[in-house]
């Protein structure tokens, strides 16, 4: 409904910001404006529906806005799109960055200036994480309209998906272009979409394009220029100076287009392709998401005609390229899964919404069964056992032993011997639980070695990114640790340690000044990593080692021990190239100590910077 059709008193109920008179009102939950000069708490709920914008005769923003030039200082170009552009500026009252988009000859073409004041309205009213944020409507003094958004210092989606190609090409590739990154990405754009549709607003023009990856990692949705609020549907067509031919030409279909076929027919769902606005819904949207996911993971387009005419003619069909890995990786069958039912030609064969296409997604990231493609009983219970190894192997024993005891009642036949049986079968038993009992308590220091894992790197990262230097600190080096007076011989390790004090070395041929201002920010780390070696608790976890090892070629270590063999250089060792490239926890394999009676299970955590890029990581 648009607000020229409500009803005295039936506006809904959203806790929002609206505009009378050519003045902002705040609504409270019930529906009444705030007293003038009140100061108010303003109510809101999740997932309410939109305000309606205002069809053209409505208020235009002449009344709303001031001269643009007056506050801001222009820069670079960004962007050029078929409704404006989009320029960097300074903002001289709140002394920041800006992006300006300014609707560029377009007040002859009415409708599509009013598309462009929709664009602003729409995307300042959604409020989330990954949706740009629109900060003010404006108007130049010549009196172009234009709006004010967030300035994302990054690069698109598209770029992105290059890079990793490239990465692929030089058999290079960095940790923040691997399949799990890819589809966190993924994940953010879904979870924008999902709250989008939750405020009634369609997008339209999903693409790699329209989606921006900042610097700092976090990822915005934007361009909402072909936006639709569900129940305000109206005509739709660009006048005939700007016809469908002239716009999908050129960029292989990539670009947005005007007339009666609204979007990008590259990433369209075959009902958009096909002019049927009245029919379209949030299924449309995800069919694009479909189309975007199924480029992350094979790096190839979903379509890749040659002309425009056979990319609108695919859309239209429904047609997509064979889903296969562009540099020949295998296809994940639970991701095939999911893109086949996130692009169905048929919108009621699609997911229910896009919060079921993201669910199914981290479902998929967490290992689990997806509601796309359940597991049998058989692999359901498989995928359980293999999430715990430790009761899988308690299962295991317990089988193991309930078909010896069924073997040895079906040797004896005589009383006496069926006796000696059914002992047997009891002391199987009595095993079992007691393997059942140890299995739960490995469980519980698994989880302890975790959160200990957990906290070394977090605090590792904190201190390599904000800790304060002190070149001033003490650390004992291998050689200078052989001689300090509590240094012992320890028969646990086989050697002689210092249970006070950690190590640091530096490996041969690195950069010394490099890791020397490492180590100056990382002091802290010698009490920390005592403490996680003794992690004092009623769950406390014997720990064998408590190390950290760095790119830099530096590598601190408790308890501290001068036996390091000549030129050792932790970079090359085994357990750090196999942790280097993992993300989350990693579990080495298993090995005896120098007595030969206990089982050591190490375990690492990768560190990253603030941009993402492998440092080092941190062990027990």
């Amino acid at each position: 409904m648009t607000s020229g059709d409500e009803p005295s008193g039936a506006r809904p109920n959203t806790g929002l910001a609206t505009e009378q008179g050519g003045c902002t009102v705040r609504i409270l939950s019930d529906g009444q404006p705030a007293p003038d000069g009140a100061v108010t708490q303003v109510r809101t709920r999740p997932q309410v529906a939109l305000h309606s914008i205002p069809p053209p005769e409505a208020e235009e923003p002449r009344s709303l806005v001031g001269a643009l030039q007056d506050r801001f200082a222009f820069g670079a170009l960004l962007g050029r799109g078929g409704m404006g552009e989009v320029q960097q500026a300074f903002d001289r009252g709140l002394l920041r960055q800006v992006a300006v988009k300014t609707c560029r000859e377009l007040d002859l073409q009415d409708d599509l200036r009013q598309r462009f004041i929709a664009e602003a309205r729409i995307t300042a009213q959604l409020e989330h994480p990954n949706i740009l944020p629109v900060y003010s409507l404006e108007e130049t003094r010549d009196g172009d309209t234009a709006f004010v958004m967030r300035l994302v210092e990054g690069r698109d989606l598209s770029a992105f998906i290059d890079e990793v190609r490239r990465a692929y090409e030089s058999g290079q590739v960095a940790p923040r272009y691997v399949l799990a990154s890819r589809l966190d990405h993924m994940l953010r754009i879904c979870d924008a979409i999902d709250y989008a549709h939750g405020r009634g607003v369609l997008h339209r023009d999903l693409k790699p394009d329209n989606v921006m990856l900042a610097d700092h990692g976090q990822v915005c949705v934007m361009d909402w220029g072909l936006a639709l609020v569900m129940g305000e549907r109206k005509a739709e067509s660009a006048p005939a100076s700007i016809p469908v031919s002239r716009q999908v030409t050129g960029g292989q279909g990539r670009l947005t287009t005007f007339g009666d076929i609204l979007g990008t027919p590259q990433y369209m769902a075959p009902e958009q392709a096909q002019g049927e606005t009245d029919a379209l819904g949030p299924a449309a949207d995800q069919y694009a998401l479909g189309l975007i996911l199924f480029e992350l993971v094979s790096l190839s387009p979903a379509r890749d005609q040659d002309s425009a005419a056979e990319l609108l003619g695919a859309a239209q069909d429904g047609t997509l390229a064979a889903f296969e890995h562009r540099y020949g990786d295998p296809i994940p069958h639970g991701l095939a899964k999911i893109v086949e039912r996130a692009t169905q030609l048929r919108p009621e064969d699609r997911y229910p919404s896009v919060k079921s296409l993201s669910d199914d997604l981290r479902r998929f990231v967490r290992g689990e069964a997806l509601e796309v493609a359940p597991d049998s009983w058989p692999a359901a219970l498989w995928r359980r056992l293999n999430r715990r190894p430790a009761v899988a192997v308690a299962a295991f024993l317990a089988v193991v032993a309930l078909a010896l005891a069924a073997a040895l009642t079906g040797l004896y036949s005589t009383a006496a011997e069926r006796r000696h049986a059914a002992e047997q079968a009891r002391i199987a038993s009595r095993l079992t639980g007691e393997v059942a009992a140890r299995s739960d308590t490995f469980e519980r220091q698994l989880d302890e070695v975790r959160l200990l894992l957990e906290g070394l790197a977090r605090a590792t990262e904190q201190l390599l990114r904000h800790g304060k230097l002190d070149p001033d600190a003490t650390w004992m080096s291998p050689d200078s640790i052989t001689k300090h007076p509590a240094t012992e011989h320890s028969e646990r390790y086989g050697k002689k340690v210092n249970l006070d004090h950690c190590i640091h070395m530096i490996a041969p041929g690195a950069r010394r000044d490099h890791a020397a201002t490492q180590l100056a920010s990382l002091a802290p780390l010698r009490s920390f990593t005592k403490r996680t070696y003794r992690n004092d608790g009623e769950g406390r976890v014997p720990l064998l080692w408590v190390y950290a090892a760095f790119e830099s070629g530096l590598m601190i270590n408790f308890p501290g021990h001068g036996t390091y063999p000549l030129g050792y250089d932790p970079r090359k060792r085994p357990w750090y190239r196999g942790g280097k490239d993992k993300r989350g926890h990693h579990w080495g394999r298993p090995y005896r100590d120098v007595s030969g009676k206990t089982l050591q299970l190490p375990a690492s955590r990768a560190l990253f910077d603030a941009k993402q890029a492998f440092i080092g990581l941190v062990g027990i």
